[in-house]
């Protein structure tokens, strides 16, 4: 669904999933999930809170930036 979502000129970035305990399987990685995507969509990915700020520091005054998950 997002590949029909995005414009060649929007950037994509996945957060590393939160996983909050319980028995839910940690098969899945947000790494994987941007992999999954054609590489023409340039979708980054963030293992971490730091590195997601890149996104936000690349902005332009334009662009729209929108942040989903924990503070």
């Amino acid at each position: 669904m997002i590949p029909a979502l995005l414009r060649p000129q929007d950037r994509f970035c996945y957060a590393e999933i939160f996983y909050a305990g319980g028995t839910v399987a940690k098969d899945i990685s947000s790494g994987m999930l941007a992999d999954d995507l054609p590489a023409a969509l340039n979708c980054g990915y963030a293992q971490d809170q730091s590195r997601a700020t890149v996104v936000v520091s690349e902005a332009r005054s334009w662009d729209t930036v929108a942040r989903h998950g924990r503070a």
